[in-house]
């Protein structure tokens, strides 16, 4: 069974290269409104509709209009704008999939709270503003 998979997520050429060789054998169809930014919100986009899978930042409502889109993944952790309840009941009833790469972030995210709490509790940053100003010791 041959899936299409839509994309709007702009990559590096070697990740691109990966995506390609990870999908052969599938159609694999990328949005003319691509974007790096997981901020971005997807535009409408005609060949979403022809889509099985998104996978990137889909605009919203256009993911709930199209009654063969089955899974949507975005590369981001946040979900915001896909947050709804019309979202939500929308997808189950047509027994539909959403799932976001919140994982990916979860061990860089711990590592950066507990080095940012570090930093305050050694008062990093106002020893190096010091350092930069007067270099005396306080």
């Amino acid at each position: 069974m041959s899936l299409t998979i839509w994309t709007n997520a702009k990559f590096s050429d070697d990740i691109t290269k990966m995506l390609i060789d990870g999908t052969r054998g599938h159609q694999l169809v990328f949005s003319a409104h691509a974007s790096a930014s997981v901020l971005d919100a997807g535009k409408n986009d005609p060949d979403l509709a022809k889509a099985d899978i998104a996978f990137g930042q889909p605009d919203a409502a256009q993911c709930l209009a199209s009654q063969k889109l089955k899974w949507v993944e975005v590369t981001s952790a946040g979900y915001t704008r896909y947050d709804t309840l019309e979202f939500r009941e929308g997808f189950r009833s047509r027994g539909a999939m959403f799932s976001n790469v919140s994982e990916v972030f979860a061990d860089p995210c711990a590592q950066h709270v507990l080095a940012m709490m570090l930093a305050f509790g050694r008062r990093l940053l106002p020893s190096y503003r010091d350092q930069l100003q007067d270099r005396s010791w306080h």
